[in-house]
């Protein structure tokens, strides 16, 4: 038939004339069999005959079907309302009302919670660890890179409007403006969790107000249920029936997000009914029950959500920022310090490959940095005996760059993750020689050379009378500042001895005496004088390897010196 029109018509036609034209036909003859048989049953009154309808309604001759059709109404919002607030639907019904004291617009709100945190989740993958901070203020998205990049960004670009924030947005009991929504650039920092940055702000400001309309709206949910199981007298209590655990955002799914299939206008609709009267307007009637089993189905299995736990970008070379992550790592692995032996074997292959490949050791120590965190960000659990070389196959994978680098110095890899914190500290310092010529100017005045010479020199000759490794400890303190924190942004007119002596830039083993040594800290000594600081120490630390060694020497020559032989006059035997 497909092929050939000529049979094709003929089959029409003759479907036409034994099948469509036959029901066409009959129907004037059903008709008047349904008015016969609805008289014979003597239906209720208020179904009516043709003759009734026409008699009794008035209506016009010339419109004689009119009674038949009902006027349906599509129920509002405030028809709801006025309905469930009638007899003792409140009471019956609790679950309902969450569509009076929920508006719409928060749910729909809602939609867009997932969309922007499915996009900082998926840049924290990206350039999580691996982009400094200055380059993430100047580099744009690399889409060729991240092919999926572009998909996200128009979800987020989308949802970043449908959330309808507003001029400002709360962060922190903050204002955080609006007026550069996230979207509209392509730069890598627009797109961070960074606390510290506008950017990063404006993104988790939005996300918080998101969250706080999910809390919002399950708070209502669970209030409303807890009314239900005392209505239906269960014992075991709303912990039974629903998880008010609150989880942190960056861990949820678009299916934990509060959504109902269907509009408020969409629910009415669904679950509401007129009567089979034919009269206008037919009294309108909601079915309150299954209204509570439609909310019951789309939100028991949603999750609380919290801002709690957040994972921030960590930028290369900024651990300083965040360094309460190896005290954390130090207390949960119980770290221990290196060996002398382990020590020197580092630091000469620090020293070694520094001269043949600086890159390769800012790596080793980001890789470590990147181990550090996830182990406390994840789940994974070590012990302190582990070997770090395995711990980074079993966080990382074996092909990954961070394993990769860590597996390629087996003096590292194959010790364990008890000495993690050491040998981070010890690469730390070892990577100081590479920032020590980029000291920015202000930290750089020559003015006060020769006052720290002769300072320095008496604090760090009377401290290591009784702390031996005193001067070696306190120069490696400056120097983890410096690399932690950076000078750029500091206040150059500060006190040297307020930065330099914070717990975490000294060994656990001297941590008691800080006290004591920040209170004899030459107090005239500022942050702009912070080379010659280094400089000095340095000489200081040099003068007093001096000094040790050749008390050593007189002391061991002294011990072996030949014992003089006394002369012994023998007589003259002639």
């Amino acid at each position: 038939l497909a092929s050939d029109p000529a049979k094709r018509n003929e089959f029409e036609k003759e479907f036409d004339n034994k099948v469509i034209m036959p029901i066409i036909n009959s129907f004037p003859e059903h008709y008047a069999m349904y008015f016969s048989f609805q008289k014979e049953l003597k239906l209720e009154s208020y179904y009516f005959t043709e003759q009734e309808l026409l008699t009794e309604k008035k209506i016009d001759p010339h419109y004689t079907n009119l009674p038949f059709f009902k006027v349906i109404e599509r129920p509002t919002q405030l028809q709801f309302e006025n309905m469930y607030r009638k007899e003792n639907n409140s009471e019956l019904y609790p679950l309902a009302k969450m569509l009076i004291d929920v508006p719409e617009l928060e749910l729909t709100r809602l939609q867009s919670l997932y969309p922007i945190v499915k996009l900082t989740n998926y840049f924290l993958q990206c350039y999580d660890y691996k982009i400094s901070k200055e380059s993430a203020a100047k580099e744009f998205i690399d889409f060729k890179r991240f092919r999926n990049m572009q998909d996200h960004i128009s979800d987020f670009k989308k949802a970043w409007t449908d959330a309808k924030f507003g001029p400002t947005l709360i962060y922190k009991a903050g204002e955080i403006k609006n007026d550069k929504s996230p979207g509209v650039s392509y730069l890598v920092k627009d797109y961070l969790l960074d606390e510290e940055a506008t950017e990063g702000q404006l993104l988790l400001a939005g996300i918080s107000k998101l969250v706080e309309i999910q809390k919002r709206v399950l708070k209502s949910f669970s209030t409303q249920l807890e009314h239900s199981t005392q209505l239906l007298k269960i014992e075991e209590g709303i912990e039974s029936l629903i998880d008010l655990t609150e989880y942190p955002f960056q861990e949820i799914s678009s299916s934990d997000i509060v959504t109902f299939n269907h509009s408020y206008e969409g629910i009415f609709a669904e679950f509401s009914f007129q009567s089979e009267e034919y009269i206008s307007p037919s009294p309108l009637y909601f079915d309150f029950e299954g209204i509570e089993n439609y909310i019951l189905a789309h939100l028991m299995d949603k999750k609380f959500i919290g801002c709690l736990k957040t994972h921030f970008v960590h930028y290369q070379g900024c651990i300083g920022k965040d360094n309460t992550i190896l005290e954390i790592s130090r207390e949960k692995l119980k770290c221990k310090e290196l060996t002398k032996i382990e020590s020197n074997i580092i630091k000469s292959r620090c020293q070694f490959i520094i001269k043949k490949d600086y890159k390769f050791v800012k790596d080793l120590l980001q890789a470590i940095e990147s181990l550090l965190y996830f182990l406390n960000d994840s789940k994974l659990t070590f012990g302190a005996a582990t070997l770090i070389g395995e711990c980074c196959e079993r966080t990382f994978g074996a092909e990954d760059p961070n394993s990769t680098i860590i597996l390629s110095e087996p003096d590292i890899a194959q010790l364990q993750m008890e000495k993690i914190i050491d040998i981070y500290e010890k690469i730390e310092i070892e990577c100081f020689s590479l920032l020590s010529q980029s000291l920015p100017e202000k930290c750089q005045d020559p003015s006060t050379r020769e006052e720290i010479k002769e300072t320095i020199e008496n604090y760090t000759d009377r401290l290591t009378k009784e702390h031996p490794n005193f001067t070696e400890d306190f120069l490696n303190a400056i120097k983890k500042f410096i690399i932690r924190h950076g000078t750029y942004q500091l206040n150059e007119k500060s006190s040297a001895g307020e930065a330099l002596f914070h717990y975490t830039l000294w060994p656990v083993s001297l941590r008691m005496n800080l006290s004591t040594f920040k209170d004899s800290f030459p107090g005239n000594i500022v942050l702009s004088s912070l080379k010659s600081l280094i400089e000095e120490t340095e000489d200081a630390l040099e003068k007093q390897q001096r000094d040790s060694f050749a008390r050593r020497k007189s002391s061991v020559l002294a011990e072996y010196a030949p014992v003089p032989i006394p002369y012994i006059e023998f007589p003259d035997l002639k």
